[in-house]
């Protein structure tokens, strides 16, 4: 079975690419694709998307708002606390 893949083209700013480029010369990720695919990991870990998730969580046809999936994980379990990944703009 293959697993489809795509390349995606993306610009940043020389803050992120320094940012990567510091991730990789510490030897934290191998390359800057794999600092970015870990960043996306977290990013939908944070927005309540499963690994792997086919498709976004929805109700009646639309995309739950993070505070109605909030609403939803608080009463399936207790948070941790955390809000989620801290990001730069």
């Amino acid at each position: 079975m293959s697993v489809y893949k795509e390349r995606v083209s993306v610009t940043l700013g020389k803050h992120y690419l320094d940012f990567l480029a510091r991730l990789v010369e510490e030897g934290i990720y191998m390359d800057r694709g794999s600092a970015i695919r870990a960043a996306l990991r977290l990013l939908f870990r944070f927005h309540g998307i499963p690994p792997f998730a086919r498709a976004f969580p929805v109700r009646s046809g639309k995309v739950l708002e993070r505070k109605e999936r909030k609403k939803e994980d608080d009463r399936e379990a207790p948070t941790s606390g955390k809000e989620g990944p801290i990001c730069g703009g």
